[in-house]
């Protein structure tokens, strides 16, 4: 009779632990989404680059945290496209250069994803436009 006691306090326990868990990480990634949200609907918030680098720091702590939730690779696909915006103002081949890096690895880290190939032709693009390297 004990042992059931114990054992179902431990799997409560569990229980409750896995969906404390859940419930932050998705509101971590909820929180990263609106405050990207907000950034894409304000034009003054887009010229400022702070606001590009903290809605990328935004995302990159969810995955930084989480790195098992099934969002990681959308957030990291995010990342990329924030990357390629702050470039779009800023001009820095670092932040390109990063939105590159960030591409290969959700490409090399998640390749069945459906957003692995996203993030390839984004990486082609970037080259394209960016790097001017038709290769």
């Amino acid at each position: 009779m004990l042992i059931r006691a114990v054992a179902a306090f431990l799997i409560s326990v569990f229980l409750i632990s896995s969906n404390s868990y859940a419930s932050q990480a998705d509101k971590a990634y909820q929180s990263a989404k609106q405050g990207y949200s907000k950034l894409q609907k304000s034009q003054k918030l887009k010229k400022t680059s702070h606001n590009w680098e903290k809605a990328i720091e935004n995302f990159e702590g969810f995955i930084d945290k989480y790195p098992k939730d099934s969002r990681v690779a959308a957030a990291m696909l995010t990342v990329g496209e924030l990357y390629e915006r702050l470039y779009e103002n800023s001009k820095k081949n670092e932040d390109i250069n990063e939105a590159i890096e960030t591409y290969r690895t959700l490409a090399k880290k998640f390749p069945k994803s459906p957003l692995a190939d996203d993030a390839t032709f984004r990486t082609g693009e970037i080259y394209l436009k960016h790097k001017k390297n038709r290769e």
